[in-house]
């Protein structure tokens, strides 16, 4: 294209200030969830959520409950895709970038199988201060050992008698790829939908 190395250097971060694109630690650039305007192109980058759309949807209408498909984009949580019981086809802002992870139960089952060091730098983003709790790091590993443990991660919402649950969800390799979660759920509902959830 004929652009200088500085040139491209400043393209390059403006992308990545206007969030269309992320700096991976092996420093290769794909596309970010600021992108959204070019939605189908970031999702032909997660054939996850093609290959899965149709257990979601099944999910949701099963559950009756809001079903939510999320990944780790670097240390940024991301919503994929959002399904309704009564509206089978993805949000119109989706996917769409939360960036913290503690205060959802999706969030803490992807840090639960990140690395160490993303998840310090998560919270370094992210202080717990404003998202806990857990309302320390060390707390924090408790819990993502607790979910690793359990298979899946749950949080309560005393104030709007809601359960929150999620699980991850592997590749053939056995990496954890993303996770699903299950929003508005009453505690009587709760041990059938963690093994709904888990299944």
């Amino acid at each position: 294209l004929g652009i200088s190395m500085s040139g491209t250097l400043k393209i390059m971060n403006t992308l990545m200030a206007l969030e269309m694109i992320a700096r991976r630690s092996n420093k290769e650039f794909v596309l970010a969830s600021g992108c959204c305007r070019y939605a189908r192109a970031y999702l032909r980058q997660n054939s996850l959520l093609e290959q899965a759309r149709d257990d979601l949807v099944a999910f949701a209408e099963k559950t009756q409950c809001r079903v939510n498909l999320s990944a780790l984009e670097d240390i940024h949580h991301v919503s994929l895709a959002v399904f309704e019981c009564d509206k089978p086809q993805l949000y119109e802002d989706a996917p769409r970038r939360i960036g913290a992870a503690v205060h959802l139960a999706t969030g803490r089952v992807l840090l639960a199988h990140a690395s160490s060091e993303t998840v310090k730098r998560h919270v370094k983003a992210y202080p717990l201060s404003h998202y806990g709790p857990p309302s320390t790091l060390a707390e924090l590993r408790r819990e993502l050992a607790r979910i690793r443990e359990n298979g899946c991660g749950t949080i309560v919402n005393p104030e709007r008698n809601m359960i929150f649950v999620a699980a991850p969800v592997k590749v053939l390799s056995g990496r954890v790829a993303a996770a699903v979660g299950v929003h508005a759920v009453t505690p009587a509902d709760i041990d059938g939908l963690i093994e709904e959830t888990l299944a």
